[in-house]
């Protein structure tokens, strides 16, 4: 049996001690850390019931028609549930809320399962809040990637 006899730093090994390989991390090559955290994407999720006047997620009571006696916000989570791993849920507020979203559970597909963009949640979410309440008819949603810099908060 192989014994211990000296210092292993500024070895191999000891530079990869603690490291994880790619297999054994949720991301790969440098986006990981010793500690095995996944990567995540911030997001803002917005929507109308006409077009124009936005759903105010901040309502704690469920719309007049609802089918489903919840509220916007409860639907709007539910459905990007159904498409991310959502990691972290910010207050609702009268024009939107912020998710925080595992980076590679997301579906970003516009059409079938391709695309760049986030098309079939923002449809899936359209629907449910169809079915949620009345005079939905041209209700649209919005999901767009935030991005941080030394300057701030941008939403891409």
């Amino acid at each position: 049996m192989p014994t211990y006899s000296g210092n292993l730093l500024g070895t191999t090994v000891g530079a990869n001690y603690g490291a994880m390989s790619a297999q054994q991390t949720y991301a790969v090559g440098l986006n990981f850390s010793n500690f095995g955290t996944r990567q995540l994407r911030f997001v803002k999720v917005t929507a109308t019931t006409d077009g124009s006047t936005a759903v105010d997620f901040s309502v704690t009571t469920a719309p007049s028609g609802s089918t489903q006696g919840v509220t916007d916000f409860s639907i709007a989570t539910r459905t990007l549930q159904a498409f991310a791993e959502v990691y972290l849920l910010g207050a609702p507020g009268t024009t939107g809320f912020i998710a925080v979203i595992a980076e590679d559970t997301v579906s970003e597909a516009d059409s079938g399962n391709s695309g760049t963009g986030y098309g079939l949640l923002e449809t899936a979410i359209v629907n449910a809040l169809k079915q949620n309440g009345s005079s939905r008819s041209s209700a649209t949603a919005v999901v767009t990637t935030l991005s941080f810099a030394a300057n701030g908060v941008s939403i891409s």
